[in-house]
């Protein structure tokens, strides 16, 4: 299992950003409950981000925070 950093998420919510949007697409996204926590509580969230983080989220596979979710 291959847990996307909150950064990874971030940076796939830039327009410019195609090509990282396809490659986790095809990986199938794990991210950790704190990515969540983490990236839609940034206070100056622009509407894009708000939609594709919801997206985002909706669609990605969610692990709770375990001592091997933060080992890895």
């Amino acid at each position: 299992m291959r847990i996307l950093d909150s950064n990874i998420v971030i940076y796939a919510a830039n327009p410019e950003q195609a090509p990282l949007r396809r490659y986790i697409e095809r990986e199938l996204p794990v991210v950790s409950a704190i990515s969540r926590v983490e990236d839609l509580g940034f206070h100056e969230l622009k509407d894009y981000e708000i939609r594709f983080f919801g997206d985002f989220f909706a669609a990605a596979q969610q692990v709770p925070v375990t001592d091997d979710v933060l080992n890895k």
